[in-house]
């Protein structure tokens, strides 16, 4: 959802007129392979190099492509977009700490590979995928992301930024000011970036209609929503079912809507259906598990747990889930056995994780710890 904010760098630039995107010529699998791994490096640390990682001026062009912008608009949008620097660096710095940016997999999509990521959000903020299309540039003959599908937005990147670009366009005609609203998109975004949920609904909430309606601004009310209140977010979740009912972004977008009903039958049709398209993911074991723990299913929930560590060994969300199942059992030995995992994977044994996962304190207290872990 986070990713409809990077709107904000170019709409402050729009005041027919730009080449078609260039025809993609399609990476070797070995290409898209190195690409995969860098570029999950550049996005987790946020790094320079993302902005010679991705062709900024091909997106733009994708994202006016059939929009009918005046030429000089048109123009002034694809430079916003470059003088912006790393578009995708607006997007990851709205990562939350925590945050884990995982290759999954590369794979085939109407014959040309494409990684896909699974984009963990620190402090509980969900999970998104993000699944990178490819091109090799004719000029250095570089490999270099031209879009992104975005799985929370149900849509490439290019579509949501169009969207966002073609209703400020019409906002405009109305006599709306498109500076101010560019200013007060970015305003919207700076808060957002650091936690002022309240200050970025108000910005929201003073944006044009045309603006408000479209779905990427839709999925940036309900992110709002949830780091407010849960009857709003709630509420948030709702409209957006009633209003994008076929929409694919859906399934993302309920989960966390259907954990606050304790719909579980709902939040397990959904999370299959997730687990389908992005070609399995133990990730979402992680989510079966909280989901089977919370439904009065113990049992399943560890045998969920322990399949997202099989699965994925390297995911430190499992380990820490199999731990809690374990130890509220009242199994001590096995919640320590799945602890050890942690500080091997960077995670910390200290003050802030049992902070954090109050339901382990008691194990940090057991001999049986201390003697696995001295201070």
């Amino acid at each position: 959802m986070r990713s409809v904010l990077v709107a904000a760098v170019i709409l402050t630039a729009c005041s027919r007129g730009v080449p078609a995107p260039d025809p993609v010529v399609v990476p070797t699998r070995a290409q898209a392979d190195a690409f995969a791994t860098k570029f999950a490096a550049a996005m987790s640390a946020c790094a320079p190099e993302l902005t010679n990682m991705f062709d900024i001026d091909q997106l733009a062009r994708r994202a006016l492509d059939g929009r009918g912008l005046p030429a000089d608009a048109a123009r002034g949008v694809v430079a916003g977009m470059k003088d912006s620097g790393s578009l995708l660096g607006v997007l990851c710095k709205q990562f939350p700490p925590g945050t884990h940016y995982t290759l999954l997999r590369v794979r085939e999509v109407g014959g040309a590979p494409r990684p896909l990521y699974r984009v963990t959000l620190g402090g509980d903020g969900g999970t998104n995928y993000h699944e990178v299309e490819l091109s090799v540039s004719p000029e250095d003959h570089q490999v270099r992301g031209i879009d992104m599908y975005i799985y929370s937005s149900g849509e490439k990147l290019s579509v949501s930024l169009g969207d966002m670009i073609s209703q400020a366009m019409a906002a405009s005609d109305r006599g709306n000011d498109i500076g101010a609203t560019g200013v007060a998109m970015g305003r919207m975004r700076e808060k957002f970036t650091r936690g002022d949920w309240a200050g970025a609904r108000a910005e929201l909430a003073g944006m044009p209609a045309e603006l408000r309606k479209t779905k990427a601004m839709r999925l940036v009310a309900v992110q709002i929503a949830m780091n407010l209140d849960e009857a709003g977010y709630a509420a948030e979740i709702a409209g957006y079912q009633r209003d994008f009912p076929d929409d694919p972004s859906l399934d993302l977008v309920s989960i966390d809507g259907y954990f606050m009903k304790k719909d579980f039958a709902a939040l397990r049709t959904a999370l299959a259906r997730l687990d389908q398209r992005v070609g399995g993911d133990p990730y979402l074991d992680v989510l079966r598990a909280n989901a089977d723990f919370l439904d009065g299913k113990p049992d399943a929930a560890i045998a969920d747990a322990r399949s997202a560590t099989s699965r994925e060994p390297t995911m430190p969300e499992g380990w820490i889930n199999l731990a809690r199942f374990e130890a509220a059992l009242g199994h001590t030995t096995e919640a320590i056995a799945a602890l050890d995992h942690l500080p091997g994977l960077g995670q910390a044994l200290d003050d802030q994780f049992f902070i954090d996962s109050p339901g382990l304190a008691p194990i940090r207290e057991t001999d049986e710890f201390k003697a696995h872990h001295k201070p």
